[in-house]
């Protein structure tokens, strides 16, 4: 069974890039996508079968933190990797009392998600 990964970016062409870096790299994940935190926690509440979040942390209407709590209530098993413009050690902190795995900031997303999403998944034990 392959990995399930929830993209949730409300910025249409980020959210493309990012699914086309993931693909790239894992040909064998499923990719889902969210433009918002509502949808997303929508799509686990409905009980989409997701192993790894990728959140957001600026999102328009409910934000990626709050978002991070809801998910992990929904889906306790599932891990958050967070993405923000705002790589500061406020945000770090906040996305990490929230229930984040990790945080890489999109500036960097480029070069760091991919060993991100492959050390948080040997973490819990998950097959990429």
């Amino acid at each position: 069974m392959s990995l399930t990964i929830l993209l949730i970016e409300d910025s249409l062409l980020l959210r493309e890039l990012l699914g086309e870096l993931i693909e790239g790299a894992f040909p064998n994940v499923c990719i889902e996508r969210a433009a918002s935190a509502e949808e997303g926690l929508k799509m686990l509440g409905n009980g989409h079968a997701v192993d790894l979040v990728l959140m957001d942390i600026g999102l328009p209407g409910m934000n990626g933190l709050d978002a991070t709590r809801g998910a992990k209530r929904i889906a306790p098993d599932t891990q958050v990797i967070m993405l923000t413009q705002y790589d500061c050690k406020e945000y770090r902190r906040a996305a990490e009392q929230a229930g984040a795995a990790a945080y890489v900031g999109k500036r960097d997303a480029a070069r760091v998600l991919v060993p991100t999403i492959e050390s948080v998944c040997r973490a819990t034990g998950r097959q990429l």
